[in-house]
């Protein structure tokens, strides 16, 4: 696209040189202050080079909306990016993972994403294009893998000392290999709660990754809370609130 814009006047700088240099037959013309076809030309070539890139701009930001679903039944993963790690949480296999993203080959899979610290930019080059993750707020990602691979996976955000070593393993598998992961993964020997958790914020590289057999099922919505504590207590009042009026129906 740009050589559209660059070789006109690679080739209309030497033409004016030579037709208008000493002793030329160009004409000269002191009084011409107008031209439609060099006017067309010079307003025209831009205004179309604006169009096409606008039209493949408007097109591949929809094509490649991370946001829009992949397909029916995705597996939900709850990501939470810290320094210099990432955690990864199954809510459906009820496991989780430190530096170890496991999916199954051609299942959609949909990525809800925060960040535990600083602002951090989250991406699997072979599998999706980054999305950027910050505490207190949360973003989704949606791809599917389509053949079983191991692929690099990291964070493109410079966040601090640790940064260069910030980097996972994506495991793609197979649907019968990912579920026979998910069994053994309940064997493994530990289980993250708050405190877990609390202990992996602390600035620290993790070279190899970390199994948990269960974690706590609200820590994802406890990581978002804890930027703006008046969440927690809105949230606890609605589950006690909601407990009351389930009480309330039984009694009646």
């Amino acid at each position: 696209m740009a050589a559209l814009v660059v070789i006109p006047i690679f080739i209309a700088i030497p033409l004016i040189l030579i037709r208008y240099r000493r002793g030329a037959r160009g004409a000269y013309k002191p009084d011409w202050e107008f031209n439609w076809g060099v006017e067309l030309f010079i307003w025209g070539l831009p205004v179309v080079i604006i169009i096409l890139l606008a039209t493949a701009l408007w097109k591949d930001t929809h094509k490649y909306d991370p946001y829009a679903p992949l397909g029916e039944d995705p597996l939900q993963i709850q990501v939470v990016s810290l320094d210099w790690k990432f955690i990864f949480l199954y809510p459906e296999q009820g496991v989780a993972t430190v530096n170890l993203l496991a999916l199954p080959e051609k299942r959609p899979v949909t990525l809800t994403l925060t960040s535990g610290t600083v602002m951090q930019s989250f991406m699997v080059p072979r599998l999706a294009g980054q999305i950027y993750t910050m505490a207190g707020m949360t973003t989704k990602l949606n791809l599917i893998a389509d053949e079983p691979g191991t692929y690099l996976g990291r964070n493109m955000q410079y966040n601090g000392t640790g940064f260069a070593a910030q980097s996972f393993r994506t495991e793609v598998m197979t649907n019968d290999a990912f579920t026979a992961w998910a069994e053994k993964m309940r064997n493994a020997p530990k289980q993250l709660n708050w405190q877990g958790y609390e202990t992996l914020l602390k600035p620290s590289i993790v070279r190899e990754p970390m199994l948990y057999s269960s974690f706590d099922p609200d820590l994802f919505n406890k990581i978002i809370a804890s930027f703006a504590p008046e969440r927690l207590n809105m949230t606890a009042d609605m589950h006690k609130q909601h407990g009351h009026q389930e009480v309330a129906k039984v009694n009646q």
